[in-house]
């Protein structure tokens, strides 16, 4: 009797424990968002995630003219492929990163970069406020091209992560040429696909 009283106190107690981890559960908001805070600017992200990372892909095959013919540089070890491959993860992580809402141009008091050439922190803001949609897009190309040269990397398949890197660079070079420096006069052909 003794026994089946402490078990019925114990099933009770269990039930009890387990209803109201159940209902305090229940009460924890379905639409949750954790808090961040970006206290790098989407100049900041460029110089320290973006352009560090392109350059880690765009160097990672090469192929140089020279007097006793051409000779190529691309990952070969296990090390190398490792390598290119964090190149290619911060460029996708930086893309999100450069669509965080809350994120400035530039930190405050920062001038342009290139006075004449490239436009003022507070015009570049002005003009991705206008159009939104296009800085999503042209960051996102710049996403989906890092995303193939991951994919390049993943299938240790260097000629195609060499024509991925021009995709990179269009990308980037839209974007900046939309945003950054929209009074530049480029060359005709610039920026297309087997141009300049």
């Amino acid at each position: 009797m003794r026994t089946s009283i402490c078990l019925s106190t114990g099933a009770a107690l269990g039930c009890a424990l387990l209803l109201g981890h159940t209902a305090s559960r229940a009460q924890v908001p379905q639409s949750f968002a954790p808090r961040y805070v970006t206290a790098a600017s989407v100049r900041d992200v460029m110089a320290a995630i973006i352009d560090p990372a392109a350059d880690e892909v765009w160097e990672a095959v090469s192929f140089t003219d020279g007097v006793d013919g051409t000779t190529s540089t691309a990952p070969r070890t296990d090390e190398d492929w490792k390598r290119v491959r964090r190149g290619a993860l911060a460029l996708i992580e930086g893309a999100n990163l450069l669509l965080m809402p809350g994120r400035r141009v530039a930190q405050p008091g920062e001038g342009s970069a290139a006075p004449g050439d490239e436009l003022h922190p507070d015009e570049i803001a002005v003009l991705i406020r206008k159009d939104p949609r296009a800085w999503s897009n042209m960051t996102d190309a710049l996403r989906r091209a890092a995303d193939e040269a991951l994919r390049a990397i993943d299938a240790r398949d260097s000629d195609r992560l060499f024509d991925v890197g021009e995709r990179i660079e269009i990308a980037c070079e839209s974007c900046h040429t939309r945003f950054w420096y929209p009074n530049q006069r480029l060359p005709p052909g610039y920026g297309a696909p087997g141009g300049q």
